[in-house]
């Protein structure tokens, strides 16, 4: 008997110490990577076809009845760019449903060097679909976004573009 009970006892030493670890291999999901938040002036988001985009220059907007964010990145030798116009509410947080919102949209520019000329992704009103979360306004303009973004004009076979895994920290520019 007390030979079956200190087998248990074994047993269970074991799962203490592999709850941890079962628990970080968990957390590392390749499709939908953890992001810690970010510093401040980034925007990062997942995007179908580009990979992950990185931008360490965002810049925030404030006017009147909307908030604009705009941020850049090199590549392939050229850049792209993400733009959120987000419409003011007067309490955070709150979320903006892209594409049934009059002025909520998601923009993505595409201007590789090796092109005759930039791709134009978006989800304005009536057009495509997602979601722009501000979490905070001030000091900078904090949230999330994700969406489904059509090439604007159509051309081609690849004229959708996914946003996932979206985080912006804006700072103003006064």
């Amino acid at each position: 008997m007390i030979k079956t009970i200190l087998n248990r006892m074994r047993n269970i030493k074991w799962v203490f110490l592999l709850a941890p670890l079962m628990f970080i291999v968990a957390s590392c999901n390749q499709s939908n990577p953890v992001v810690p938040p970010l510093s401040g002036n980034e925007v990062q988001a997942s995007i179908t076809g580009e990979g992950f985009f990185n931008a360490t220059d965002a810049l925030g907007y404030d006017s009147v009845t909307f908030y604009y964010v705009y941020a850049t990145e090199t590549f392939q030798s050229g850049l792209r760019s993400v733009t959120l116009t987000i419409p003011k509410q007067s309490t955070v947080p709150y979320t903006v449903t892209v594409g049934s919102d009059p002025v909520g949209t998601i923009s993505y520019t595409l201007a590789p060097s090796n092109t005759s000329g930039p791709q134009y992704f978006a989800a304005p009103h009536g057009v495509g679909s997602g979601l722009i979360t501000v979490t905070q306004i001030s000091p900078t303009l904090e949230g999330s976004f994700s969406g489904t973004l059509w090439q604007l004009p159509p051309s081609g076979s690849d004229t959708v573009r996914t946003i996932t895994n979206g985080q912006f920290n804006a700072a103003f520019v006064h």
